[in-house]
């Protein structure tokens, strides 16, 4: 799994590193490989490597709120450094693939109040639920959890009594308080995606966020298997930043 969430300025880059369009190149990686491809177009792109601490006992994060604090932090300098180059404020970008995505939707609604807030933002095979919390046993693929499973267990009630770590975390699973703070937003998902299937997370998303009246596009087909980076949607997603972060005069 790839946790890498990238940020995005339309600030130019002259010496970004070329990259190939090679579709097998660009599903390699969700980070350094997407950043280089963003700065060939043009774009000024940061990359988050988050830390995952504290661990809980299966080695994952225990929980998401220190990740969403330094992301909030890195689009606070992003913004404050771009100032300082005298280049205005210009328009920003949170990109995020698989628990980056779903860090990235936590990211939009931590900051909907604060002037560093992203404009525009890209989720890729994104979790309907946090994936710290028990939730995420109802949005995983068959293949993962036997679909009984889930609904054999009181996972749900679980999830929403508050009366340890896992439960503490349900906040980040309320779709309807995220999608009112994202702002335009580009979903991607894969019909071969076996581990998060697309009618257990995309669906839900992009309801949630046309209930919201967000500005939403949604980009769906055979890609690959979960993980596939920007294998299939390249051009998609150059045509979405463009529209969205360089708008018609």
């Amino acid at each position: 799994e790839d946790d890498d969430e990238d940020d995005d300025e339309d600030d130019d880059e002259d010496d970004a590193e070329s990259f190939s369009e090679d579709e097998d190149t660009l599903s390699v990686s969700e980070g350094i490989s997407v950043a280089d491809w963003l700065c060939k177009l043009g774009y000024a792109a940061f990359v988050l490597e988050y830390t995952l601490e504290p661990r809980r006992f299966d080695g994952r994060a225990s929980g998401v709120e220190p990740l969403v604090e330094e992301a909030a932090a890195a689009l606070r300098l992003i913004r404050a450094k771009t100032t300082a180059r005298g280049r205005g404020p210009g328009r920003l970008c949170v990109m995020g693939f698989s628990a980056g995505a779903h860090l990235a939707m936590c990211l939009c609604r931590h900051t909907a109040a604060e002037a560093s807030r992203p404009e525009v933002a890209v989720l890729a095979y994104a979790p309907a639920s946090n994936p710290v919390c028990l939730c995420i046993l109802g949005v995983v693929g068959t293949d993962v959890v036997p679909r009984y499973i889930p609904w054999c267990l009181p996972w749900r009630w679980l999830a929403q009594c508050g009366c340890c770590q896992f439960c503490q975390q349900h906040r980040w699973c309320d779709l309807k308080a995220a999608s009112e703070a994202m702002p335009p937003t580009l979903l991607v998902a894969s019909d071969g995606d076996k581990f998060l299937p697309p009618q257990w997370n995309m669906e839900p998303l992009q309801e949630a966020l046309l209930e919201q009246g967000v500005h939403t596009r949604c980009v769906r087909g055979d890609f690959g298997e979960h993980g596939f980076g920007l294998s299939g949607w390249h051009e998609d997603c150059e045509q979405w930043l463009r529209e969205q972060l360089f708008p018609p005069c």
